[in-house]
């Protein structure tokens, strides 16, 4: 405890030597985003287009809800909007030696309490996500448990 707020203990997902790992964010996604959009043809491409073994991030903000929305039914919503790229992420998460992370942000920072039933690849705030170097290793933090 410091300053009587209860310290949170922070989860640590390894990244094994060797994976490839992929960092995105910011997507802010609506059920107005166009699958035809730049940054989703993008995100549907590697995700199709990664072999080896990967983790994907997506680092903050992959939706941007209004403030009075339902999470559960905007999440939905969007993901029924953008249903190839939906498909994408399940194809990829499916695939041996490929995991799909996704970390709250500003704008979707429910994501981090919220049943998270609506997107499986949502983990609990606060997370370093650690990418063994072999000799070292760099650890994606999100500040202050939630990123920018």
């Amino acid at each position: 405890r410091l300053d009587g707020v209860a310290a949170i203990e922070r989860q640590t997902l390894p990244i094994p030597y060797g994976h490839h790992v992929y960092v995105v964010s910011d997507l802010s996604l609506s059920p107005t985003t166009s699958v035809a959009s730049r940054p989703v043809r993008d995100l549907i491409q590697l995700l199709d287009d990664v072999d080896d073994p990967a983790t994907v991030v997506v680092a903050g903000n992959l939706f941007h809800p209004d403030a009075t929305a339902d999470l559960g039914k905007f999440v939905d919503a969007t993901l029924d909007g953008l249903g190839e790229l939906r498909d994408a992420m399940a194809r990829f998460a499916r695939r041996p030696g490929h995991r799909l992370i996704v970390l709250a942000g500003r704008d979707d920072h429910e994501l981090a309490v919220h049943e998270r039933r609506h997107l499986d690849a949502v983990v609990p705030q606060p997370v370093d996500v650690a990418v063994d170097l072999g000799a070292g290793r760099i650890v994606i933090t999100p500040p202050d448990g939630l990123l920018d």
